[in-house]
This record gives structure tokens, C-alpha cells and sequence, in this order.
């Protein structure tokens, strides 16, 4: 738990939102007095003891002023705010999660699903694949291959393992419903992960923004790729989600590996989640208007990559060349060989 003490202590700034203007007042007055006092006089220890009181104040009415924000998008859940930015909710006794072994807890697509059931956004919500990170400051017996290898089995094939907490954990995130984290029965987030989950808004974090030859604040292609897949398996499902910050997309240039990288993981989730993904991609430019499903995308990548992309997930119908060629050989295979030898 060190570490998480250590990130849930930090201030995390980010970009304001003009409908979080209240909380973000009372983070200021909060900020104030986030740093620890030395007491060195019974006088200032009676100041400090007169300000903790203020803080408890200030406190409750923030989460009070936070939950009535999240009532409005119909979540009644109790929020408690652990630090300047920063709260955390508790998973219901009811709620079924994996357990996993003390000191490991749930990242990325696994923390965003609790928090998508938690908030009544989809109470079927689950993960394509599971993160998972190290709370604690060693890996002891080899703990990180195991959970690895039952956990992440593909990501791990990849050189994707067990990842460690580090002190900017919720300041390093790509996008910012994704500055979350589960440890236990609770699950830890950013102020602008809670507000953007239940207003279903993708926004790309300060940290992945760079700045471009124009000195504006950019995102890469790269990134957006996966942006745009999150939104296709939210529409796909019949629920709103948008990507905001356009200025920080409009001019990003998706590489065709990347686009095929993530339409392979949007067949993972179905085909209507890949359907949905090359019309956000055709609509935003990134492919041509004569691409209409995922089919003339799959022949339209495969031409413009300068090497070949193994589809993973992608329907036998989609490679009918290939797949009839499998078959004849798994019928003729043994005359063929006969021939050839």
C-alpha cells in the first residue's frame, strides 16, 4: 500500500471544465492545506487542529457538491475524497470482481469496467483483456509472472507483463477515463475520471499532448487509433460516448498498422464493434470513402502496409481465399504430400 499512499497524497492537475467550476473552487481551498504542518508551539497546534476542522468541512461539502453532479447523470453512489483530486468508491458487498493476491490490483479496460457497472453505465461491462499492476515495492517468489501468465496470457506473449506503480501513475495516463485503478474492495480515481466515465467523454490526458511545429497541443495517431476503437465499442453497443479536444486530433495521421492493430481488437469484441470502427475512421478521414465495411478496410490495409498484418480475430470469411485453401488441404493434403515426395 506504500505506493498508493504515496500517488493518492500528490495534487493532479489538469485541464478545467467549465461545469466543474464548484469542485474545482473547493480544491483550491483544499490545496491549501495539503501540505503537513510542523508543529512547533501548542499556539500553531491549536491553529492546525482549527484548520483540520475547516478542511472536514470543506470536505463534506465537496462530496456532497460531487454527488449531486453524479445524480444528475443518475449514479447514486457514495463518493469519498481521499486527496486533492482525488477520491474513491466502494465496491458493493454484492458486487462479483476476481480476486486477486494482496498487492496487485486492476488497471486500464479491468478498472474501467467495475467503474462502468459501479456507476450503472453497463452493469454486463466487461474487459477486452486485464491489466494488471503491482501495488507493492517488490515482486516476491515470482508473483509477477504468475498473475502475468493467468491474467494477461496474450499481453505477456508480447512482453507486456505485471506493470509497477509508480509515483505518476495517475498523472501518466493516455486518456483520462483511464486515471483509475482497483485495490481491493476499492476503486481509486482522478476527479476528471470520474466526471468524464459517467459523462461519457474520451479526452486525451496533458501528458500525451505535444506540442506540434504550428505549437499546438497534439495527440498522435497512434493514440487516436485506440480513441477512436473505445467510442466504436461504446456506439456499437447502443450508448453515447464522444472524443473531445478536436483541436488536439484533427490533423493526427493514423499509420495503417495501427488502424489494423485495433481493428483486429474490435472484431475481439464483434463485428458490429469493427463495422462501427471503419465508419468513425472513414468519417474522420483516416480511410477512403469507398471503404464501407471492414472487409474493403482489411483489403485496402493489407495493400498499403509494407508487410503483411496477421489478423487474429477477423472472421474466416473475410480471408475466403485462405480459408478455402486450408480446407482443400485438410481433405486432399495427403495426395498432395504423396505427389511431392
Amino acid at each position: 500500500m506504500e505506493n498508493l499512499d504515496n500517488i493518492t497524497s500528490q495534487n493532479t492537475r489538469k485541464e478545467i471544465n467549465p461545469e466543474d467550476k464548484v469542485l474545482n473552487n473547493l480544491d483550491i481551498l483544499l490545496a491549501k492545506y495539503s501540505k503537513e504542518s510542523v508543529f512547533e508551539t501548542d499556539e500553531k497546534r491549536r491553529k492546525i487542529t482549527s484548520v483540520d476542522e475547516s478542511i472536514k468541512s470543506i470536505g463534506t461539502e465537496y462530496e456532497k457538491t460531487l454527488k449531486r453532479v453524479l445524480e444528475r447523470y443518475g449514479c447514486d453512489v457514495d463518493i469519498e475524497k481521499i486527496g486533492n483530486g482525488l477520491f474513491r468508491v466502494q465496491m458493493p458487498h454484492d458486487y462479483v470482481v476476481k480476486k486477486i493476491p494482496e498487492g496487485y490490483g486492476y488497471i486500464g479496460g479491468a478498472a474501467r469496467s467495475v467503474l462502468n457497472r459501479i456507476f450503472n453505465i453497463d452493469e454486463m461491462s466487461t474487459p477486452r483483456d486485464v491489466d494488471i499492476v503491482r501495488i507493492i515495492n517488490k515482486d516476491i517468489f515470482g508473483m509477477d509472472v504468475k498473475m502475468a501468465t493467468e491474467y494477461s496470457a496474450e499481453d505477456y506473449l508480447h512482453g507486456h507483463g505485471v506493470q509497477e506503480l509508480d509515483q505518476d501513475y495517475f498523472k501518466n495516463r493516455d486518456f483520462t477515463i483511464n486515471e483509475c485503478l482497483v485495490y481491493g474492495d476499492w476503486v481509486y480515481m482522478t476527479k476528471e475520471c470520474l466526471l468524464d466515465t459517467v459523462r461519457r467523454i474520451l479526452r486525451f490526458t496533458q501528458y500525451e499532448k505535444r506540442y506540434s511545429d504550428e505549437s499546438q497541443m497534439r495527440v498522435d495517431g497512434k493514440l487516436l487509433s485506440k480513441a477512436v476503437r473505445l467510442v466504436s465499442e461504446e456506439i456499437a453497443q447502443g450508448r453515447k460516448m464522444e472524443i473531445v479536444d478536436k483541436e488536439a486530433y484533427e490533423f493526427a495521421n493514423i499509420k495503417p498498422f495501427f488502424i489494423a492493430l485495433h481493428l483486429d481488437r474490435a472484431f475481439s469484441r464483434g463485428d458490429d464493434v469493427a463495422a462501427q470502427y471503419i465508419s468513425e475512421l472513414v468519417s474522420l478521414g483516416q480511410l477512403p470513402d469507398w471503404i464501407k465495411d471492414p472487409n474493403d478496410a482489411i483489403d485496402y490495409l493489407l495493400e498499403s502496409m509494407q508487410r503483411p498484418y496477421v489478423f487474429q480475430f477477423a472472421p474466416k470469411e473475410v480471408f475466403k481465399i485462405d480459408y478455402e485453401i486450408d480446407e482443400m488441404y485438410r481433405k486432399f493434403g495427403h495426395i498432395i504430400e504423396k505427389y511431392e515426395n
